[in-house]
């Protein structure tokens, strides 16, 4: 038995329906058991296991630790930090791990405190500064003496916040950045704040972060570091979505080389930094560069993360975006809807992914003519744009405009020419003149209003 006080202290950080990593600094190896036996009667309908390091491969390790709903626990964690291969599936990017409700419990010596700290700063420093819960709990027999709860966000919790939420989330971290005491902590800290404008939509806010992030990263941690690989993706990906294609390709195309070759080809990074210059090439026409890039992107995903991740969903549904415009609808559809299934089931019906979803859904079967289909569709993923988003977000500006082209479609040219003016209005305001979306928005509706007269 545990003394109540333990039970107390331990009720607090145990939920089985977030993301947990959960130290526990142990006297004797009874403490373990306790811990688990508490675990067990507090939540005896939800599983649990010891995870066994011996022999664990790579892939092994991490499609193990992606199941939602469970206790996993890792009874000789100093393990970790003595194989490197070990090790590097911890240290993963850590939105992906975040995403999983999993209370990760790692037991470690207490009388090797002191050198857990050492080396896991050294080794597992993604998993230690975790962006969603990193818990110490020290745990003796007699008592656990000290616990400490960090709590931020994972970058799919950020995308699942409403408009208010992600301001005061920008206000909070401007905060901390002040009292940032090394250079890395900063950059960690710009980083999330040009996420979360870019996100609102604000690329101008967002650019300058991203600069000093990566600035940072290449002093700090070399050229062909991860992370510095990470921060060149995220300035690649906001010179795409304003439009500067040429800006971007350079910094993608060095992201994808320090991955390839720091990481390996198999690696969920290397699959992420595939599928985004896939992206690009998509973008610029080039159909013949994308297609084998979310190919191999895809199948590291479904081997190493399994087919029911975020990222998994992602990848399905950029292959099917690319078949869509290559004309192989019949292609396209099944990847469209498996997409939308895992958003549903793993991210819910309110994520702005799941909005993605059937948006992309929703064009297809509009250019399938299934015109019956497209408006329901449609309009979920506006809905869920405004309400997450908020109505002056880029992507609550393609809604409409997909909307209006809908309507154009079925001669309803009304309906048309007030979707398509918000999508214009609101482009205006966050894109630049030359943005092909901006552009071919204003062709369309002008002929809408031709069409009127």
């Amino acid at each position: 038995m545990i003394s109540q006080a333990i039970n107390n202290k331990l009720k607090k950080v145990l939920n089985p329906n977030k993301f947990r990593f959960i130290v526990v600094l142990y006297d004797t190896t009874n403490d373990i058991d306790k811990i688990k036996n508490f675990i067990k009667e507090r939540y005896p309908d939800i599983s649990s296991k010891t995870l066994k390091l011996e022999d664990k491969k790579y892939a092994d390790l991490t499609s193990t630790l992606y199941n939602n709903n469970s206790f996993i626990y890792i009874d000789q964690f100093s393990n970790i930090l003595e194989n490197r291969e070990l090790y590097s599936a911890f240290n993963q990017r850590r939105d992906k791990l975040a995403s999983y409700a999993i209370n990760l419990l790692a037991f470690y010596p207490k009388k090797l405190q002191t050198k857990l700290y050492q080396d896991a700063s050294n080794f597992i420093p993604d998993l230690w500064e975790f962006r969603s819960a990193v818990i110490e709990l020290e745990s003796s027999e007699r008592e656990i003496t000290h616990i400490k709860v960090k709590e931020e966000h994972t970058s799919y919790e950020y995308s699942g916040m409403n408009e208010q939420e992600k301001r005061q989330e920008i206000k909070r971290l401007q905060e901390r950045v002040k009292s940032a005491k090394t250079d890395d902590l900063k950059a960690s800290f710009y980083t999330d704040i040009g996420f979360l404008y870019q996100e609102l939509g604000e690329y101008k806010k967002a650019l300058p972060l991203y600069e000093k992030s990566l600035k940072i990263d290449e002093a700090v941690l070399g050229e062909n570091h991860p992370d510095t690989a990470a921060s060149y993706n995220n300035l690649a990906l906001l010179y795409q979505l304003t439009g500067e294609y040429k800006k971007a390709l350079p910094l993608y195309e060095k992201s994808f080389k320090i991955y390839e070759t720091v990481l390996g080809e198999n690696h969920p990074d290397t699959a992420t930094s595939y599928n985004n210059l896939a992206g690009l090439y998509e973008l610029m026409g080039e159909y013949e560069k994308a297609l084998p890039l979310y190919e191999k992107s895809l199948k590291i995903s479904e081997t190493v993360l399994g087919e029911n991740h975020p990222d998994t969903a992602t990848s399905y549904n950029n292959l099917a975006g690319l078949y869509e415009l290559m004309g192989e609808y019949e292609k396209a559809l099944p990847l469209y809807e498996k997409s939308l299934k895992i958003s549903e089931t793993v991210l819910g019906e309110n994520h702005p992914d799941t909005a993605t979803s059937y948006n992309n859904l929703a064009g297809l079967h509009q250019l399938m003519r299934e015109y019956e289909k497209v408006l329901p569709l449609y309009e979920k993923s506006l809905k869920i744009r405004k309400a997450v988003l908020g109505e002056n977000h880029p992507d609550t500006a393609t809604s409409y405009n997909n909307l209006a082209r809908f309507y154009f479609d079925l001669q309803n040219y009304q309906e048309a020419y007030i979707y398509m003016k918000k999508a214009v209005e609101i482009w205006q305001q966050v894109l630049s003149v030359s943005h092909p979306n901006l552009i071919s928005a204003k062709e369309g509706l002008k002929l809408i209003q031709e069409k009127l007269k």
